[in-house]
């Protein structure tokens, strides 16, 4: 029997969008098909449903399954007992039923209304539709599922589809200021991807559900040697954003170079801004995330693991509710403003700050003397930060700082440049055994209630309709 959390997802859309809910794809519908009457069985409750309205229910499957037995009950009516097949329908509705004894647990679990009358209202506005329009409208909703609700303009990327990689998919998009979502099957990915274009979107085609694993992950090996006068670090980035509001969703992106001293394997380099991400997942080593001049970018419920300055750069990066995991004895963030005046800033609000051993896709390419091998050698090993130059900016509030943060907190660049005459660095209402204490750097703040006002989401992004707000 498969996994009923996984059939829930299967059938999980915004039902805003009858016209092109994931059942429109020739791909996804190979996945759906094989367990249409467990599908059923997720998704109707018997006793909830007249014969008139189950009716409608199996008459806009057939349309979109196109299965014969759906075919014909849509042709000769439902005429339930009488039919049949009407009757053999309900006979495995019920024993598939009967069989998921955890079925209503995973519902509750899940957040999904299965009261009587949401059931009866879903089906009521159904039975008005086209029916062309029948299934494709009634996707139930699962609630705290991460997606974009999706544009009309969506351009598919599987092994089947007109697109089998994700950059052909980007290169096909016009060229104009629409919107538009590239929705991508599940698997992994082993190619580099640059998004140039503006207001467009990269999410999972079967949506994930908040917490669950990301089912899309895009992986490149490419390493760049720091100490070299030629090339640039972003020449080994696995994603370069240069388009303005882009939105990802539910991806995770990995730089699968081997960990090497003195070589940057970034994962995600912003250059542009607007960029906003959603349970993303990053890892790399040295470097792995670059917010480059003039980007803008704000971080949801995501993960970034690297090892040295592995969030680095010139920009704005908010991260609100994010996971920020050293995989390394050293320092999690190096900024850079071009002057006192200039805009630009890291801030981690409500984020969990912690230590771990190089996990993921990144676990089989670590170099043991590099980076962590052992939870004993997590304790008092990293900064919060180093100032790539004197005007850096790093803000820690309302976060869990883990036993892996120095207690001074944050270290100087260098003995030669330690770069400390005009930093800002600041933290607010941190908890955990990093949190600030009598021995933290003298260059750092610990800010007043009133103080910290000022590093808050609307003050730092004022106006940033950009950002998904529902996730």
């Amino acid at each position: 029997m498969p996994d009923l959390r996984n059939q829930i997802n299967l059938l999980s859309c915004p039902v805003e969008i009858s016209d092109t809910c994931l059942f429109d794809d020739e791909a996804y519908l190979k996945q759906a098909v094989p367990n249409a009457s467990i599908q059923i069985a997720m998704t109707v409750t018997i006793k909830a449903l007249s014969h008139d309205v189950f009716d409608h229910y199996l008459g806009g499957l057939a349309h979109i399954l196109k299965r014969r037995p759906f075919i014909s009950l849509m042709q000769n009516g439902w005429n339930y007992p009488q039919n049949p097949l009407s009757r053999d329908i309900m006979n495995l509705l019920q024993a598939e039923i009967a069989s998921q004894t955890t079925m209503l647990t995973t519902w509750e679990s899940m957040k999904l209304d299965t009261s009587l009358d949401a059931i009866a209202n879903d089906f009521a506005r159904i039975s008005t539709l086209a029916p062309a329009k029948k299934f494709l409208s009634y996707c139930p909703i699962l609630h705290g599922a991460s997606i974009a609700a999706r544009s009309t303009n969506t351009v598919n990327v599987c092994s089947s589809c007109t697109y089998t990689t994700i950059s052909k998919a980007l290169a096909s998009l016009p060229k104009d200021s629409s919107t538009w979502t590239v929705a991508i099957a599940a698997g992994t990915y082993n190619e580099r991807i640059t998004i140039s274009r503006s207001n467009t979107i990269l999410q999972p085609l079967v949506p994930v559900a908040a917490g669950a694993e990301n089912t899309v992950f895009v992986d490149y090996s490419a390493g760049h040697n720091t100490q070299s006068s030629t090339g640039s670090d972003v020449d080994s980035s696995v994603v370069i954003i240069t388009g303005t509001n882009v939105k990802l969703y539910h991806i995770t992106i990995a730089n699968t170079y081997p960990q090497t001293q003195n070589y940057a394997n970034l994962a995600l380099t912003i250059e542009a801004a607007e960029a906003s991400f959603y349970y993303v997942k990053l890892y790399g080593f040295q470097d792995t995330l670059l917010i480059n001049r003039g980007a803008t970018s704000y971080f949801k419920h995501c993960y970034v693991e690297g090892s040295v300055d592995f969030i680095w750069g010139y920009g704005i990066a908010y991260f609100d509710s994010c996971t920020i995991a050293s995989n390394a004895a050293a320092s999690i963030t190096a900024h850079n403003r071009d002057s006192a005046s200039a805009v630009g800033g890291f801030y981690f609000n409500y984020c969990s700050v912690i230590a771990t051993i190089p996990s993921g896709p990144i676990a089989s390419t670590a170099n043991k003397s590099l980076s962590f091998s052992s939870s004993s050698q997590f304790s008092s090993s990293s900064y919060l930060g180093r100032p790539w130059n004197q005007y850096a900016r790093v803000v820690y509030m309302n976060s869990a700082l883990g036993s892996h943060i120095k207690p001074a907190g944050w270290s100087i660049w260098s003995s030669s440049s330690p770069n400390t005459g005009g930093v800002t660095y600041a933290e607010y209402a941190n908890t955990g055994a990093g949190k600030w204490n009598s021995a933290r750097a003298t260059f750092a703040t610990n800010l007043t209630t009133a103080q910290s006002a000022q590093y808050g989401f609307y003050n730092v992004l004022p106006g940033a309709t950009w950002i998904d707000t529902t996730q």
